[in-house]
């Protein structure tokens, strides 16, 4: 009797070394899965991040026509710069965000901050093969 209970120990013991072992390597060598509750969080610094710079033109939405995309810019109460190819693009004295967050609050359509795109950042986008 004694046995059995060893084994059936030893089976329970190497079925949640196994679990969590697969947990762990599914979660950090793949990116897959929930995160432990009790892994340690990584700090960024500031050499981990690219700092993002607003273009001249701090505001943009996908709109189907220009009419809409002007509909939009009345609004918001900003002033719409160009329209090519479904985005439109704003230009506003007031803080973007504050201009965002008023937005959402109102339910507006939804507005997007442009931001200046640099070789360094569209080399790390993975490319589809």
């Amino acid at each position: 009797m004694e046995k059995k209970m060893w084994l059936v120990g030893a089976i329970i013991v190497i079925a949640f070394i196994a679990v969590f072992g697969g947990w762990y390597v599914a979660f950090c060598e793949f990116g897959i899965g929930p995160a432990f509750p009790f892994l340690p969080s990584g700090e960024l610094g500031e050499a981990d991040m690219i700092s993002a710079e607003l273009a001249e033109h701090p505001l943009m939405a996908l709109t189907e026509t220009q009419e809409q995309a002007q509909k939009i810019a009345e609004l918001y109460g900003i002033k719409m710069v160009s329209f090519e190819d479904g985005i439109a693009v704003y230009d506003t004295d007031q803080d973007p965000y504050d201009v965002i967050a008023e937005g959402e609050k109102k339910g507006y359509p939804i507005l997007s901050i442009n931001y200046v795109r640099t070789s360094e950042e569209l080399d790390r986008i993975p490319k589809l093969e």
